[in-house]
């Protein structure tokens, strides 16, 4: 029996530690969406004729805190 308790201590730990994989990886996608969008904005004003070069926004751009 202790082995089997053991075993579902130890599934527990795995199962939230997915889960909390699977929300950072739905944070980085949220974050490469919006990065997509800023670069889509900034490809239809470099296309128009005469379009002017904005900087980045540094509010979107994903900060790696590693």
């Amino acid at each position: 029996m202790k082995r089997k308790s053991k075993s579902a201590d130890e599934f527990a730990g795995q199962s939230k530690q997915s889960a909390e994989e699977f929300d950072r990886l739905c944070t980085l996608v949220q974050l490469q969406a919006q990065e997509i969008e800023a670069l889509k904005a900034e490809i239809s004003i470099l296309s128009r004729k005469g379009g002017h070069i904005l900087p980045p926004n540094p509010a979107i751009l994903p900060q790696n805190a590693r």
